[in-house]
């Protein structure tokens, strides 16, 4: 499937990591949320210990519905050399990065941004923390 002219979601995550296990069910709700509304929801898997079927396994038991893969080195390093999670990108209907947040949010601060660029806001909205503005590339 082609993401041109598509917004979508990159959340760069790890089974292993803390963090990452309590947003994933956070990202799942705004999926159910946008997913209607055109924007795609992807979740890279970095450092997988137990590989594909483990990653296949833990979202299948925790419901999970967006599509999930393991992350090639090539993939993380094009945004940033991604090597600590979580980190969640925003890139827009152009393929613009649109937000990137490193480490945790609240999921109302993606709601937002998601809500901005559906009504067609061309404010960037990059933040690296929960609420601390940080523009990036």
């Amino acid at each position: 499937e082609s993401l041109r002219g598509r917004p979508y979601v990159l959340d760069f995550w790890g089974t292993w990591c803390g963090p990452c296990q309590v947003e994933m069910p956070q990202l799942e709700r705004l999926h159910q949320r946008f997913g209607p509304r055109g924007v795609r929801f992807y979740g890279l898997a970095i450092a997988e210990r137990n590989g594909a079927d483990g990653l296949r396994r833990w979202v299948r038991d925790r419901r999970i519905t967006f599509p999930q893969a393991l992350c090639p080195d090539d993939v993380s390093d094009a945004f940033g050399d991604i090597r600590e999670v979580p980190v969640s990108i925003v890139v827009d209907r152009q393929g613009r990065i649109r937000a990137r947040w490193d480490g945790e949010r609240e999921p109302s601060t993606i709601a937002a941004t998601l809500e901005r660029l559906l009504a067609g806001s061309t404010g960037a909205a990059a933040t690296a923390g929960p609420e601390s503005p940080s523009p990036r590339p």
